[in-house]
């Protein structure tokens, strides 16, 4: 039986924060919440995005993306609550160096890949020829 799924993308996401800021920001408006008692929790959302990378849930499994988000949600949630004295901001960065690393191996594989298909492309040629 084939279900009819939304498939969940980077832009549905994105709307539903700016709708919920939104509200928040019009209900603290009104009086009815305080919003900086709510968005100080903003670094949950990162941790959620951090675990659904590592688990792969509606998506590829990314181990190297997923434990990055994971690790920054989790110091910033933390440091947010006052829970750890070391400020966060102080490790961008190692986001730099993730970046880095991350297009490094990227060039690597593609390289690999390349002379791979290069190897069996030349022996094609030599049993050919």
């Amino acid at each position: 039986m084939h279900e009819n799924r939304l498939p969940i993308t980077g832009r549905l996401v994105f709307g539903f924060v700016v709708i919920t800021l939104g509200v928040l920001f019009t209900l603290d408006n009104l009086g009815l919440l305080s919003a900086g008692e709510i968005l100080r929790w903003w670094p949950a959302l990162i941790l959620a995005y951090g675990v659904t990378r590592l688990t792969g849930v509606h998506g590829r499994r990314r181990a190297a993306p997923g434990i990055l988000f994971t690790l920054a949600g989790a110091l910033l949630l933390l440091h947010e609550f006052d829970l750890i004295r070391l400020d966060p901001w102080d490790f961008w960065p190692v986001l730099l160096v993730v970046l880095g690393g991350s297009m490094v191996a990227g060039a690597l594989r593609r390289t690999r890949g390349a002379d791979a298909a290069m190897s069996i492309g030349t022996l094609r040629n030599a049993r050919g020829a």
